[in-house]
């Protein structure tokens, strides 16, 4: 079978893909998977023959479903994310330069939610990243403190830069102290939104 394009996680596609096969393995009918996903049989029809959109949260179902990995649907599939923007001096965020097309890389792992990536490209973070690793966040995930206490994250300050950055409670009620290698620790800053580092991958040093 022919792989029309990788998985890429945030956008909808269509494709051919191992859907009906794994339904089969699975012992389960069209109408026993409808039921259990919440979707109409010819829906699951639809999605089985690549005639219908597809998305990566929609192949996290399914995987959910069959006890199997995303990727495991594609002949030799890959999971992507788009490349969004690098880290530069002063652990600062900056966007990629306008290009022609949409910059994919890998992700290390599968993930159901939209992931993007950022490159390493100072030593702002050193030891912990060097240039060339990335970092995968959830760009479109909602600020929720408890999971940004105490870890690395893609914070954007109210009125300032987007950082990578280690955050804390601040002295004052939704503030926030922001840690740093690059530079010494900004207390009570104020924040727009923040989502922790999911992974990170230094294949490319």
């Amino acid at each position: 079978m022919a792989l029309a394009k990788p998985v890429i996680l945030g956008n909808i596609y269509r494709m051919e893909n191992r859907l009906r096969e794994y339904r089969k393995r699975a012992g389960l009918t069209l109408e026993s998977v409808s039921e259990r996903l919440g979707l109409s049989i010819s829906q699951v029809s639809r999605l089985e023959r690549g005639a219908s959109d597809l998305t990566g949260e929609r192949l996290q179902q399914f995987a959910g479903l069959y006890g199997v990995r995303p990727a495991d649907f594609l002949e030799g599939g890959r999971i992507r994310a788009p490349l969004v923007g690098f880290v530069g001096p002063g652990a600062e965020v900056l966007a990629l330069a306008p290009t022609s097309g949409t910059v994919w890389v890998d992700l290390p792992l599968d993930a159901g939610a939209e992931v993007a990536a950022l490159e390493v490209r100072s030593d702002s973070l050193f030891p912990a990243h060097r240039p060339g690793d990335l970092l995968f966040y959830a760009p479109t995930a909602p600020f929720v403190a408890d999971e940004c206490l105490g870890a690395q994250c893609v914070a954007r300050l109210a009125d300032g830069p987007t950082l990578v950055t280690t955050l804390a409670s601040g002295a004052q009620p939704e503030r926030w102290t922001l840690y740093s290698t690059a530079a010494r620790p900004l207390e009570n800053a104020a924040l727009a939104w923040a989502a922790p580092v999911l992974w990170v991958d230094k294949r490319r040093r």
